[in-house]
């Protein structure tokens, strides 16, 4: 659903429940499938601009930005 260079968006949660501890803009750099049993499931690999880093996140701590997001 994300490409590389989107600009994301991200939140970083608390363990198993759906709290923000943290969140902020990053840019997609990679992606990766991992399949488990039946499921499969794509993590992203997010740099964080404000905390120049990166960080590997699941598909619903990220949303997508674009133009009228921005205005």
């Amino acid at each position: 659903m994300y490409e590389v260079g989107d600009l994301v968006k991200w939140y970083e949660l608390y363990g198993d429940i759906h709290i923000a501890k943290d969140s902020g803009l990053g840019i997609i750099l990679s992606s990766m499938d991992i399949c488990y049993g039946g499921d499969k499931q794509t993590l992203y690999t997010v740099y964080r601009s404000e905390k120049q880093d990166t960080i590997t996140l699941e598909e619903h701590c990220i949303e997508k930005i674009n133009k009228e997001t921005l205005l």
